[in-house]
């Protein structure tokens, strides 16, 4: 429905105040590639591979594969356990996916938030006795 609805009245939106908004982490990598014009070409590289990809699949699963389950006729009992298996298989493994993937990506950001809890030295973290001893400096630098 939406992209019915996009492609019959498209926003054009042009992306220009986007460019105004705040960036905290890797700013200056961030600009560099904005001003090198990466940043779109990105962009369409990405829309090209999701439209060849997404629109692909899309076709194969909506069209062509079941005219494929068609040409079986009536399912027996055992074809039809074989579906019922795979789609399973795909749903605990998009699940899986799903759960693990952001997990795997943000290993570092946990590991340093854990490893702060549990009062290892990460690297550039300072321990609680550190902190303290920096803060009796400053405080005694004023005095």
């Amino acid at each position: 429905i939406h992209t019915v609805f996009s492609l019959l009245k498209p926003q054009n939106y042009d992306f220009k105040s986007m460019m105004n908004i705040e960036v905290l982490d890797g700013h200056d990598e961030v600009m560099e590639s904005i001003q090198k014009g990466a940043g779109e070409c990105d962009l369409e590289h990405a829309k090209q591979w999701i439209l060849r990809w997404g629109v692909g699949f899309s076709l194969f699963v909506i069209l062509v594969f079941p005219v494929l389950c068609l040409l079986a006729g009536v399912f027996s009992q055992g074809f039809f356990s074989f579906w019922v298996f795979l789609s399973l298989i795909w749903g605990f493994g998009a699940a899986g996916a799903i759960i693990c993937l952001p997990i795997f990506e943000s290993k570092e950001a946990i590991t340093g938030i854990v490893g702060t809890l549990l009062g290892w030295n990460n690297k550039g973290m300072l321990q609680p006795s550190e902190v303290n001893s920096e803060s009796e400096a400053s405080v005694s630098a004023t005095d």
